[in-house]
């Protein structure tokens, strides 16, 4: 597999989780399914970006790959980092993976606002083993160590292409479920410009 392939997957299995973290009706087997997945695929994505060859980090990413898929089959919500990754998928043509790489911590910034989530992104820090900084602030960290791009521009997204893409998550499902309520493009647009 390659390893842009490989490992831009596998941050959107871990977008899968930490949305999940942070959704609108996470409950206790959500949560614990959704850290189980974190703590196999962290390390595991680590490793097999040093060391592609080693078969069990690899496997152990699988399984948090196939964990994370399955927050979708308990009815998790999740919310607008999926929601504008599905339009920049529809509307400039990034694919799944390289959404989530730029789209996760701007999402976690703007979330970050509603003080109901304070005790998740800490959660979210530790299992990035980051305690002390914002997650944010960690996932960012970590989807740059393995080499993935971090900002819009860098998958081809330009700022004049925004008002189609906020347009577009407006009529996704999970932006309704973001933990912040996003009520109108313009609050889209603010999070499209963190992603610059």
């Amino acid at each position: 597999t390659p390893a842009c392939l490989w490992l831009s997957t596998g941050v959107r299995a871990v977008d899968h989780c930490v949305e999940a973290l942070c959704s609108i009706n996470a409950n206790t087997y959500s949560d614990a399914q959704a850290a189980a997945a974190l703590r196999l695929l962290i390390p595991a994505l680590r490793t097999t970006r040093r060391k592609p060859e080693d078969l069990e980090a690899r496997l152990d990413a699988q399984i948090g790959c196939m964990l994370s898929a399955a927050l979708v089959r308990l009815g998790v919500h999740f919310g607008a980092s999926h929601a504008i990754g599905h339009a920049l998928g529809g509307t400039a043509d990034v694919s799944h993976g390289y959404t989530s790489c730029v789209m996760l911590p701007p999402v976690l910034r703007y979330n970050a606002a509603a003080g109901s989530l304070a005790g998740k992104l800490q959660q979210i820090t530790e299992l990035f083993e980051r305690a002390g900084e914002d997650a944010a602030g960690a996932v960012a960290a970590f989807i740059a160590d393995l080499g993935m791009p971090t900002s819009l521009p860098e998958v081809g997204v330009t700022a004049e292409m925004f008002p189609k893409v906020a347009q577009s998550s407006m009529q996704d499902p999970w932006m309704k479920t973001n933990p912040r309520p996003i009520k109108d493009q313009s609050e889209v647009m603010r999070i499209l410009a963190m992603a610059q």
